[in-house]
């Protein structure tokens, strides 16, 4: 580390200091064994730069103060006192120690056993028996004992604490017994595992992890499931309870995945991290050296009596440094150092560049200013110095200046200026901002036409070059005889010539511009007079009067049906007399008719676009000439030959005949006249089928 220089007359002094790492100078041992109820105390030295922080674990989890625990760092010692031990207090202990400059740690094993009183199992001969038997203590008998008995024997007793073991070597009839105590086996496992590194190419690297574990621990090593042995290339080390590889100079074959496996008799464990190698830090081939000032274009230095000066010329930033100045002669030299530094005016090292938007888009007006610090910058509009406002933020950091408009309007066009400033000078870049208008479009509109005229669909967009389409139900259309696209400025149109009942639907206008799309929509609605009304027939007849009576039609011609025409004519005249024309129900009384006149009637169906096709009742006892027509999904046929005449009162008989035309009598009386209804095409084709 550096601490601030010193500096006095233009000299400066720079302290350095490095902080040392922790290390431990004084372990307690490997093993400690204490009985139930005893305590145990822990004691490690620590050297190393202070502060340094102190943590205990216990078979790799954090220790906490406790009744049991308790632990101090006074005078670079860290104790670990272990108050009334139980027997779930054995196991692996270790102490870590941290500072800024890294961490060291080291392990310790705690047992806490019971008293276990073992007697050796006695070998003794008898004869006709070789089998255990019950009794107060197990013993073996071997009778008749022969060479190939001889070997060692082993008896093993077990409690909840522990386990013992006695051994007893048969040898020429001499029995020699050995007490053995067998440990607790901890199985191996890391406090410490292996982690992902990225080391520099050519460097020293330590792959290493910390363990716990009883011993004997083997461990093996593997690069990419290849094992790794201890060679030139790679030195395998374990030491109390790390276990790590050294590669002295790290070689691009030595990136890929290593792997620690740790086994013991009670059982193994494994982890793994990877290595990436980077490319080689850069290094000076060749140095610089201090070099003496000369007299030249660009500077002079001079004595004047016993002062001595030395003159810059054009100075620039390049010319920051430290002069030294020295004075020699035969009894010795001195010198002194001053620190120049030059200072320069601010500079765009990127500059405004002019923008085009669209109206309620976001803008960012950006350059990047250098230059001696403090550097002020303002923002200029030909209106004057642009201020910070809700729509208008102004930011400066790390060199970066922007202008920020949240939604840019007609009034943002013009030309903006950034200016920047320090005590040395100032510079300015400037650019313009240009706001296009923003397409748009009336809402949703539903137009009426009736057939056979001609629609126009036109709208207004903005900019004038902005390109669009039409579509009908989400389908392009082309133009062609029957659709017509006019484009004029900002003007769109779309003609549609000779408009039936299948140009019903939804028309729309998309346009593009400046990567933005926008549409309007129209709905086209076609209308078509009324259908004929159907069963037209006469329900009633009184002095001077007849009541007529139909059914509405079958179409309206998409416009609501708004009334009724009624018609009459005497059959001895050639025009039709106008009853009403505005009978607002599907029935009517024609009233004013003359006695012992005939009369002829038909009625036709009205809405908005006009009166439809008019259906005429027959007239009793009047012969008639009919055809028929056929009608499906598909259309309607070619006309029958003319059939007739018929007289309307005829009777006719079965149907033999496909063209045949049947009527229906409503009502046939001496008194009054019959009237006939025709069948209309739907009840034709029905009856014929």
């Amino acid at each position: 580390m550096c601490p601030p220089c010193c500096s006095s007359d233009g000299l400066s002094v720079t302290l350095f200091f490095s902080l040392v790492p922790p290390k431990f100078t004084q372990i307690p041992a490997r093993v400690s064994v204490v009985c139930p109820g005893q305590s145990k105390v822990f004691e490690c030295q620590v050297t190393g730069t202070p502060e340094i922080d102190i943590y205990w674990f216990k078979e790799g989890s954090e220790i906490s103060p406790t009744d049991h625990y308790k632990m101090a760092f006074v005078n670079s010692v860290a104790t670990l006192e272990v108050c009334g031990a139980e027997v779930k207090h054995s196991g692996l202990y270790y102490c870590e120690a941290r500072n800024e400059a890294g961490s060291e740690s080291c392990s310790m094993e705690l047992k806490v056993k019971g008293v276990l009183n073992v007697h050796c199992a006695r070998i003794t001969r008898a004869l006709n028996s070789k089998q255990w038997f019950p009794s107060n203590k197990d013993s073996l008998k071997i009778q008749a004992a022969q060479t190939e008995d001889e070997g060692e024997y082993v008896f093993e007793v077990v409690n909840y604490i522990s386990s013992c073991t006695c051994k007893v070597k048969l040898i020429s009839n001499l029995c020699l017994g050995v007490l053995l105590a067998t440990e607790q086996v901890i199985a191996p496992s890391f406090i410490k595992p292996l982690v992902d590194m990225h080391e520099i190419l050519g460097s020293f690297v330590q792959i290493c992890c910390k363990i716990s574990g009883s011993l004997p621990i083997s461990v093996e090593w593997k690069k990419d499931g290849t094992k790794i042995s201890s060679g030139l290339k790679h030195k395998l080390i374990q030491q109390d309870n790390s276990v790590s590889i050294e590669i002295e100079q790290l070689e691009r074959s030595d990136a890929g995945l290593y792997s620690c496996k740790l086994t013991n008799a009670a059982g193994s464990c494994e982890c793994s991290g990877s290595i990436v190698v980077k490319g080689q830090t850069l290094l000076f081939l060749t140095r610089l050296d201090d070099a003496e000032l000369m007299t030249g274009p660009t500077c002079l230095i001079g004595l004047d009596g016993l002062s001595c000066f030395l003159e810059l010329y054009s100075v620039g930033v390049t010319q920051s440094g430290v002069y030294s100045c020295q004075v020699s002669n035969d009894a010795g030299s001195v010198h002194c150092s001053a620190n120049l530094t030059v200072k320069e005016p601010p500079y765009f090292t990127e500059s405004l560049e002019p923008m085009e938007v669209t109206a309620g888009d976001a803008v960012c007006l950006k350059c990047q200013v250098a230059g001696t610090p403090e550097i002020k910058v303002s923002w200029f509009k030909a209106d004057g110095k642009v201020r910070s406002s809700p729509t208008c933020k102004l930011e400066y950091t790390k060199g970066v200046a922007c202008l920020k408009l949240s939604k840019a309007t007609k009034s943002d066009i013009g030309e903006y200026t950034c200016k920047a400033e320090n005590r040395i000078g100032s510079a300015s870049s400037s650019c313009r901002l240009n706001v296009l208008g923003k397409t748009s479009f009336p809402e949703y509109c539903v137009y009426t036409f009736s057939i056979g005229s001609s629609a126009v669909f036109e709208c207004e967009v903005s900019p004038s070059t902005a390109v669009t389409s039409w579509m009908k139900d989400d389908s392009n259309l082309r133009e062609s005889p029957k659709h017509k696209f006019t484009s004029d400025g900002k003007d769109r149109k779309l003609n549609i010539i000779d408009v039936q009942l299948s140009d019903t639907g939804e028309y729309t206008c998309v346009a593009k511009n400046a990567g933005k799309e926008i549409s309007c929509t129209a709905k086209l609605i076609v209308e078509d007079v009324p259908g004929p009304v159907k069963n037209l027939q006469v329900t009633d007849t009184a002095d001077g009067e007849i009541s007529l009576a139909w059914e509405e039609p079958e179409s309206d011609g998409g416009s609501k049906v708004i009334g009724y025409v009624v018609e009459r004519r005497d059959e001895k005249r050639k025009t039709w007399t106008l009853a009403t024309d505005h009978a607002e129900s599907p029935e009517y009384t024609v009233t004013g008719l003359q006695k012992e006149s005939k009369y002829l009637f038909r009625v036709c169906a009205r809405n908005r676009v006009g009166s439809g096709p008019t259906v005429s009742g027959l007239k009793y006892g009047t012969k008639y000439n009919y055809r028929v027509f056929a009608e499906n999904a598909a259309g309607v046929s070619e006309p029958s030959n003319i059939i007739g005449p018929l007289l309307a009162d005829d009777p006719h008989g079965e149907i033999n005949d496909v063209f045949s035309l049947g009527f229906c009598i409503s009502s046939q009386s001496s008194t009054k006249a019959g009237t006939l209804t025709p069948l209309s095409l739907l009840q034709l084709v029905q009856a014929l089928t």
